[in-house]
């Protein structure tokens, strides 16, 4: 509050600087000349010295009124500045832009298109971590993050860039010599390359209609980052369980095969998010906006009905 009075209080001082008359600055500010002087008055008796000369015909500034009014000028002058930033933020994106993505998901489906948002936004700059951590964005000073699955923190705003679902795949070369299981608890015979950091043996759940299963399985290959498992199930060494966001050219051109089409696993949501206030910056609404009509159509392709190519053909 105290704040305020000696901010109304400077703008007051430099009005009658600039008339050098407390009536023509009274007019100025719809002010009564009384209100003025006594504004000035305090002024001066908070800075402990006389800032401006008066006579009944002359007011003038005395040498602290020259330097003080110089100082507040500057200072006024960058309150109009932030202002001007602050409105042209929101006329065009720009600025700094900090962005959190998931590795795998970055360098498949951002990471290709960053230079293409670059050059439709050129006055934004980015810096963009890659994690497959969960990145707090508030306490790391994240504007916006990419998160696979479903966001969990209520301080976050989201929208939904698109639908992925995972799906059991193995190279044609691997079926061939192992064989191709019918049912899920055939898994149970067969090399699994599992996504986990943990040491336990991963479970797999499965449904078909109202049948559920869940399979505990194994293999000679863990890892907690989708490309090593994608890599392995290429070069034949296994089955895996993939979301179709990374396998879906691999399946399309027929490096990968779909197992056990007609059982479902899970469907995984991808979200942009970011922190939650009511007034979103305009350069993070254009980068989820960017990313929302690029993602529009992966949904169609990536949640469609998948069907292995022995004995049906394939939907792919």
């Amino acid at each position: 509050m105290k704040q305020a009075k000696h901010l109304a209080e400077i703008y007051i001082f430099l009005e009658v600087a600039k008339h050098l008359s407390f009536v023509r600055a009274a007019e100025r500010l719809q002010m009564d000349t009384a209100a003025v002087s006594k504004s000035i008055a305090s002024l001066e008796k908070r800075l402990g010295t006389r800032l401006l000369q008066r006579t009944t015909r002359v007011v003038a500034l005395t040498e602290s009124g020259v330097i003080y009014a110089h100082k507040c000028k500057q200072i006024i002058s960058a309150f109009d500045e932030a202002g001007d930033a602050v409105t042209k933020l929101h006329e065009s994106p720009r600025g700094l832009l900090r962005v959190a993505l998931p590795m795998t998901f970055a360098q498949m489906h951002i990471c290709p298109l960053l230079p293409t948002f670059m050059e439709e936004n050129h006055n934004v700059s980015l810096e963009v971590t890659m994690s497959d951590g969960m990145v707090d964005l508030i306490s790391n000073d994240i504007d916006v993050a990419i998160r696979i699955g479903i966001p969990s923190d209520s301080r976050l705003a989201s929208r939904q860039l698109a639908l992925s679902k995972r799906l059991l795949c193995a190279s044609e070369s691997y079926l061939s010599q192992a064989g191709r299981p019918r049912h899920p608890t055939e898994l149970q015979q067969h090399n699994c390359l599992i996504f986990s950091p943990r040491s336990s043996d991963h479970v797999w759940t499965f449904k078909r209609g109202q049948a559920e299963e869940k399979i505990p399985v194994s293999g000679t290959i863990r890892a907690n980052n989708s490309i090593a498992l994608l890599n392995a199930a290429l070069a034949g060494v296994g089955i895996t369980s993939l979301a179709t966001h990374i396998i879906f050219d691999y399946v399309s051109d027929g490096r990968l095969d779909i197992v056990l089409p007609e059982w479902r696993q899970e469907t995984i949501p991808i979200y942009a998010v970011y922190p939650s206030n009511r007034y979103t910056p305009l350069k993070v609404r254009t980068f989820v906006d960017f990313f929302v009509k690029h993602f529009a159509g992966k949904t169609a392709l990536w949640t469609k009905s998948f069907s292995g190519r022995k004995g049906r053909g394939s939907n792919v």
